[in-house]
C-alpha cells in the first residue's frame, strides 16, 4: 500500500499545470540571515480570481488559505511574516502581501504543491537547494511549462538575488536584450562582446556601446565610449558579436596596463536592465623591454640569498603585479616566480629574491621599498639557465641566456659576485652588455645603481661615449651607444658600416624600445674580428609603433689602435 500511495503522488507531480489558473512562479525557501521565506504565486489567465481557497502543502503537511481578488497576469506573495519580509525585500509598492503560515520549506530538498479547494492539483515544483546559493530565490522560466523539474525552474540572476512581485529574471520579454559575454581574446588580442536576442520577439533596433573606465569610477561617461554598434532585426535567441581590437583601446586611452571597460546594452522597450551590462578589465601589455633584468646574483656564498633585479627602462609607472619570472624549461617544466603588487617608477630599480635573508646582506634595501620577496624554491642554476620575464598576459617582456663566461676573466672566483649591466638600458640577451659587479666590498648593487654604470649625458638624439675607443686596449675595449627618440616605443635596428658603405655588423636587429636606449659595440665585424683603425658610420633606424613613421639617425665612430 506504501509503495502505491507513493507511486500515486509522483504521478500527480508529473501532471501537467499548463492550464492551471493560479500557478508558483517564484519561492525563496533558504533566506539569508533572518529573512523570511516567501511563495510568489501568478494568475497566469486573463480572468480574474476572486474569492477561492486554496490548499499549499509540502511532503510533510499542510495550510489552508483563502484569496480575495488576484486580478489577470498579476501576482501575490505569501509569506510566514510579511512585515519582516517588506522590511527585507524589495517588493512593488501595488504588490498584495498574504500573510501564510505554511510549513517551513526544508533547507534540503522539498516539494510545494499547489490544490484548490477540492483538492484538485493546481501546481507543483521540486527543489534541491544545491541548485543555488543561499539568499538567492528559484524563478520559473515559462508560466506555461510545468515546473514539478529543473528543466523550467532556475536560479534568479537578478542583481537583487530574486525579482518578488516582479517579471521573472529568466522568463523573456517581449523586449530583450542580454549582454552574453564581455571579455579578452588573447588569441584575436582584442575584446569580445556578444549580445544575445532573450525575448520573445524578433528586436528591431537595439545598441551596444563600450567604456573605458579611465577615471575608475565605476559609472559611464559620454568622453568614455569606445565602441557604438547598432543593431537592427535581431532574430529570438540571436547572437550579435563584435571585437574590439587592442590597439584601439590604447590609442583612446593612451595607457598601458589594466583597463576598466564597461559594455552597455539597450533595447527599444527593454524594461529589463539587470542583464544590461557587464564590466571587465584588460591587460595591455608594456612594450617589450620595458622592463628590463639588469641584475643577477646566481651563485651566493653560503647562506646567502640569490637575486635578480629588474628596471624600469620606460617612462610609465608599471605594476608588475600578476608578472612572471621563469627559468629554463625541463621535462617537468619550468621554475616561476609570481610576483605581487610592486609599482616600479620610471627609471627605477626593484628586487625580486626567494629568501629574506638578502635583509642581512644588503642593509642598503631595508628601508628602499624596492625589495619584494616571493616564497618559492625557484633556484638559477650556477652553470647557466634562462631568465625569462612575462607580464599577466603571457607576453614576454625580456630574456636572457647568462653563462658562467659573462663574468670578468681576471676574477679568480665570481662566487658571491653579481652580474651587472653597463648600462640598465643595455639589450639584456648580449653577453658584451654584462660584465661582474666592481664593488669590492659588497661585491653585488641590488636596488642601487650599478657599479659599472657609464655616468654619460646624451646631450643629442645619439652618442658614443668613448669615441673614439680602442678594442685593443685595456681600458675602452668598447663604446656605448646611447640614442633619445621622439617615440616612447620604438622598433629599432642599429648597424656599422665603413666609410665606403660596407656593411661590418648589427647591433640591434627590430629591437623593441623605448624613448631611451643603449647598445655596446666592442669594435668588431659581423664575423667577431677586430676591426681596422679609421672611422667608422653608425645607423640607427627607429619605426615608431604607432604611426609607422621611420627615422634615421647617424653617428661617425672613430676605431683607434
Amino acid at each position: 500500500m506504501k509503495t502505491l500511495l507513493i507511486l500515486l503522488c509522483g504521478l500527480l507531480l508529473c501532471i501537467s499545470t499548463t492550464s492551471a489558473q493560479l500557478i508558483i512562479n517564484e519561492f525563496q525557501p533558504n533566506p539569508i540571515e533572518d529573512a523570511p521565506e516567501w511563495i510568489e504565486l501568478y494568475n497566469n489567465s486573463d480572468s480574474e480570481i476572486n474569492d477561492a481557497t486554496y490548499y499549499l502543502h509540502d511532503t510533510k503537511s499542510v495550510v489552508k488559505f483563502h484569496i480575495s481578488r488576484v486580478e489577470p497576469r498579476s501576482y501575490i506573495v505569501v509569506s510566514p511574516d510579511t512585515s519582516l519580509l517588506q522590511s527585507q525585500q524589495l517588493l512593488p509598492s501595488n504588490i498584495q502581501l498574504l500573510e501564510v503560515k505554511f510549513p517551513t520549506l526544508n533547507n534540503s530538498t522539498d516539494n510545494i504543491v499547489l490544490r484548490s479547494s477540492d483538492s484538485t492539483l493546481l501546481d507543483s515544483v521540486y527543489y534541491n537547494v544545491k541548485w543555488v546559493k543561499k539568499g538567492i530565490s528559484f524563478e520559473r522560466k515559462l508560466p506555461t511549462m510545468p515546473a514539478f523539474s529543473q528543466l523550467n525552474l532556475f536560479p534568479s540572476v537578478s542583481v537583487d538575488s530574486s525579482t518578488c512581485g516582479y517579471n521573472n529574471s529568466i522568463s523573456p520579454n517581449p523586449h530583450d536584450i542580454s549582454l552574453s559575454y564581455f571579455n579578452y581574446s588573447k588569441a584575436s588580442t582584442s575584446l569580445r562582446i556578444a549580445a544575445i536576442n532573450a525575448s520573445s520577439e524578433t528586436i528591431q533596433k537595439a545598441e551596444i556601446k563600450v567604456f573605458a573606465d579611465t577615471n575608475f569610477n565605476n559609472t559611464t561617461e559620454l568622453n568614455e565610449i569606445i565602441e557604438s554598434v547598432s543593431i537592427e532585426n535581431l532574430p529570438i535567441n540571436s547572437l550579435y558579436e563584435f571585437e574590439i581590437p587592442i590597439e584601439k583601446l590604447h590609442k583612446f586611452t593612451n595607457k598601458y596596463g589594466t583597463i576598466h571597460c564597461i559594455a552597455v546594452c539597450k533595447a527599444e522597450y527593454d524594461t529589463r536592465n539587470s542583464n544590461d551590462t557587464i564590466a571587465t578589465s584588460v591587460f595591455i601589455s608594456y612594450p617589450r623591454r620595458s622592463i628590463l633584468i639588469n641584475e643577477i646574483l646566481y651563485e651566493p656564498v653560503s647562506g646567502a640569498a640569490e637575486f635578480i633585479e629588474l628596471y624600469n627602462n620606460s617612462e610609465y609607472p608599471i605594476d608588475v603585479n600578476g608578472w612572471q619570472i621563469h627559468d629554463k624549461s625541463t621535462s617537468s617544466g619550468a621554475d616561476t616566480l609570481h610576483l605581487n603588487l610592486q609599482i616600479i617608477q620610471p627609471f627605477d630599480y626593484i628586487v625580486i629574491a626567494w629568501d629574506s635573508i638578502i635583509f642581512h646582506q644588503y642593509s642598503s634595501i631595508i628601508e628602499s621599498n624596492r625589495t619584494q620577496i616571493v616564497n618559492s624554491s625557484f633556484s638559477l642554476n650556477s652553470d647557466g639557465d634562462v631568465i625569462a620575464l612575462r607580464d599577466v598576459n603571457g607576453e614576454l617582456i625580456d630574456s636572457l641566456y647568462y653563462t658562467s663566461s659573462w663574468h670578468d676573466e681576471s676574477l679568480s672566483s665570481s662566487k658571491g659576485v653579481s652580474l651587472e649591466k653597463l648600462s640598465p638600458s643595455l639589450v639584456s640577451h648580449e653577453s658584451i652588455s654584462w660584465s661582474s659587479c666592481g664593488d669590492l666590498v659588497h661585491r653585488a648593487t641590488p636596488g642601487e645603481k650599478n657599479s659599472l654604470l657609464l655616468n654619460t649625458t646624451l646631450k643629442e638624439n645619439l652618442d658614443a661615449t668613448p669615441n673614439p675607443f680602442s678594442p685593443t686596449s685595456n681600458s675602452t675595449q668598447f663604446t656605448r651607444i646611447s640614442f633619445k627618440l621622439d617615440s616612447p616605443n620604438s622598433v629599432v635596428n642599429a648597424s656599422i658600416y665603413n666609410k665606403q658603405g660596407v656593411f661590418i655588423a648589427t647591433l640591434l636587429n627590430t629591437t623593441y624600445s623605448s624613448s631611451e636606449g643603449a647598445v655596446i659595440w666592442n669594435g668588431r665585424d659581423a664575423e667577431g674580428s677586430i676591426v681596422p683603425p679609421g672611422g667608422y658610420v653608425l645607423i640607427v633606424e627607429s619605426t615608431d609603433s604607432s604611426t609607422g613613421k621611420v627615422k634615421n639617425h647617424r653617428l661617425l665612430i672613430a676605431v683607434a689602435n
